[in-house]
């Protein structure tokens, strides 16, 4: 803990995770007026669904103090808190952002029609137990990982959620559920990136990105990695938590909803482009993903969240560095 309030991910024990603010909503150099270096006792996770964005991060025990991390689409960053940070935008260079920002606090004090004691996580035991210790130990104050499984969707599950408003038990434990689904798909994606050193699933991953738009089979990614089917198959699965045909998906998904988002492409070409045969298999796939048909999902992103709590308790300071991009 630090100045009486608050905890960095590392610290987190006994706690419960307020979501004070979240939102999932376009900016761009015309509606987005900046924003000044600034501290927070609470963390958040930003999720580029489109575009980009630029994160500064300010530390001034380091050399040089400021850094710039570019965050593209289908990357996300969890920042821990009490870590100096502003977002930046390329001008003429728009993105769609999905963002939770959560307080930890006493189980007592966040407790909407007692859900704490219908539903209970341990959220100190998440940040010590699973592949989330890596992001909490990191003393960068902040990751940014790519999202190779459900991040993005389990994010605006959530903040679908919240924006309904907790009106019954029924909600306060959807809301439960659907903070811990966040954080074990993150969990996943500190997996899968970890595995990505074994030279094998690291070139199946590249030519999945190469080829998504296209059929694939597995008998052409075995051979191109130069394993067996098998083999790949299993090994696959067992250091990154899906299957092939599994990575695929998430892909396309995450494709199809940058075209469903940025543009106004009439369904059945967005399903062709992302490697689908029909609109049929690309519903099919879009509900498992996000709970919605695509076009369901393009219309919730054109009337766009944007809630903010009414209090921000966070310190600002004045930054002159103008660093070289970090990715």
């Amino acid at each position: 803990m630090k100045n009486g309030k608050g905890y960095r991910l590392r610290d987190l024990s006994n706690v419960t995770l307020e979501p004070i603010s979240y939102y999932m909503k376009p900016f761009n150099d015309q509606n987005y007026p900046g924003m000044g270096m600034h501290t927070h006792p609470y963390f958040e996770i930003m999720y580029s669904n489109s575009g980009h964005f630029i994160l500064e991060i300010f530390d001034e025990k380091k050399q040089p103090n400021l850094t710039r991390v570019t965050v593209s689409a289908g990357q996300f960053v969890v920042l821990d808190s009490f870590t100096f940070h502003r977002l930046v935008l390329d001008k003429g260079k728009p993105s769609f952002i999905y963002n939770v920002e959560f307080m930890p606090r006493p189980a007592h004090e966040y407790n909407p029609f007692g859900v704490n004691d219908m539903i209970r996580i341990n959220f100190g035991s998440l940040m010590r137990e699973t592949a989330l210790q890596r992001i909490a130990a990191n003393t960068d104050g902040y990751a940014v990982l790519y999202d190779s499984q459900q991040v993005g969707a389990a994010l605006q599950e959530l903040i679908l959620q919240l924006t309904n408003d907790i009106r019954s038990p029924d909600d306060a434990v959807a809301a439960a559920i659907g903070q811990a689904k966040v954080f074990n798909e993150i969990s996943k994606c500190v997996n899968t990136r970890e595995a990505s050193s074994f030279s094998y699933i690291r070139k199946t991953n590249a030519y999945i990105q190469e080829n998504y738009m296209r059929k694939i089979v597995v008998d052409s990614i075995a051979e191109a990695v130069g394993v067996s089917k098998a083999y790949l198959h299993r090994q696959y699965k067992k250091y990154t938590g899906n299957t092939i045909l599994e990575t695929i998906n998430t892909l396309r998904m995450q494709k199809a909803a940058e075209l469903l988002t940025d543009s106004d492409i009439a369904i059945n070409k967005v399903a062709a482009r992302v490697g689908f045969s029909n609109t049929n298999q690309l519903n099919y796939e879009f509900k498992k993903a996000f709970g919605v048909s695509a076009g369901e999902y393009r219309k919730s992103h054109y009337r766009f969240v944007d809630h903010h709590a009414p209090f921000h308790d966070s310190h600002s300071i004045t930054v002159l560095e103008s660093p070289d991009d970090k990715t």
